[in-house]
């Protein structure tokens, strides 16, 4: 049985100035799939795929990236993989989004990277908070300092 991957809702801009909610099912954080684009069920699949709002989605540019990692925060655990991943993005805007939002989850699996990014001199801060928000919980507290004393940053006292 696999994991469920997760989905988001994020508006993106069509027609005309206007906006939209488009559905994307994240595989990784290099696959997206559009599960919901209300042009696509107005104007049928074929001519969906050729509207502005799936050109946007498949250009990928760093504004819709971000919204994506904001949209992950609300889906708990099952985004930390490709929020892993963001945090290597080429923007460093997504990358914040991503450090905030592996906070916000708090899922201790993303320490390793948060870590790695707290070294990234353009999201540093976030990552830094992101794993303060992560120690802070009373749940984690035991299993990070556990997991400190295993990988020889902690030692006994």
């Amino acid at each position: 049985m696999s994991a469920q991957l997760p989905e988001v809702e994020v508006k993106v801009p069509c027609v005309e100035g206007q906006e939209h909610p488009v559905r994307l099912r994240i595989h990784d954080w290099e696959n997206w799939e559009i599960v919901q684009n209300p042009c696509s069920e107005l104007l049928g699949h074929a001519f969906g795929l050729m509207s502005p709002c799936s050109a946007y989605v498949r250009e990928r540019g760093p504004k819709l990236r971000k919204a994506v990692v904001e949209a992950l925060a609300q889906v708990g655990s099952a985004a930390v993989p490709a929020l892993r991943e963001a945090l290597g993005d080429s923007g460093w805007r997504v990358r914040e989004a991503a450090c905030w939002a592996s906070g916000e989850i708090g899922d201790i699996s993303a320490v390793p990277a948060l870590r790695e990014a707290s070294r990234d001199w353009g999201v540093r801060w976030a990552a830094q908070e992101a794993l303060e928000q992560i120690a802070a919980r009373p749940d984690r507290f035991q299993r990070l300092t556990d997991a400190a004393r295993r990988q020889g940053v902690l030692r006994p006292a």
